[in-house]
């Protein structure tokens, strides 16, 4: 009997086939799913234990999740160990490399117009087509990557306002530990504490 995964597991691993269709390794959608899903942060054992992969298929497939740009390591004063998290706009990153592979495949079709002599009117036609439907969708997608960065800086602007607005002077609760400050922001943590009691996840 196939034992039913709970919503968080099962947002995992759908988002792992996803990638998968999308022509990146599954592991690395995988990951992407748990680090958005669940609380962290996540170390590199972590992901391997939660995972159930092996040590190199994480190591791999981490190394190529920050090279395109969705995830970042970061370290905590007194860890040796790494941590993983989400990099900051990683929606505005997807859509980034959206966009570029569209241009990329508009290129293609452009220097292929520009280099045929006297093509067939049919030949002619379709690489028309074909560019003119990709000019479209570049501009689609650079208007949804607008629409999105101004959604994103008004959201941040409203939660300012209302942190703001919450603040007690004199207040000596801390809201944020050293990793839960370091998970959320470039900024270098100020002390070391247990990151996987103190992470505040990102929206």
């Amino acid at each position: 009997m196939i034992e039913q995964l709970n919503p968080a597991d099962e947002f995992v691993e759908s988002l792992g086939l996803v990638a998968e269709a999308d022509g990146l390794p599954r592991i690395a959608g995988r990951i992407l799913g748990l680090l958005i899903v669940e609380e962290g942060p996540f170390q590199f054992d972590d992901l391997v234990e939660r995972l159930k992969v092996s040590r190199g298929s994480v190591s791999t497939n981490t190394r190529h999740l920050e090279s395109i740009g969705l995830i970042e390591r970061f370290t905590v004063p007194g860890e040796r160990r790494d941590f993983f998290r989400l990099v900051d706009d990683h929606y505005g990153r997807l859509l980034e490399s959206h966009t570029q592979r569209l241009r990329r495949i508009q290129g293609i079709v452009e220097r292929c117009r520009g280099s045929m002599t006297d093509p067939s009117p049919q030949v002619a036609g379709r690489l028309t087509a074909m560019s003119r439907f990709y000019e479209l969708a570049i501009r689609s997608a650079d208007s949804v990557l607008d629409e999105w960065r101004r959604s994103d800086e008004d959201q941040a602007s409203v939660e300012a306002v209302a942190s703001a607005s919450n603040e007690t002077p004199g207040s000596t609760e801390t809201t944020n530990s050293a990793v839960s400050a370091a998970a959320t922001s470039h900024e270098p943590p100020t002390a070391a504490t247990d990151p996987r009691e103190s992470f505040v996840p990102e929206a």
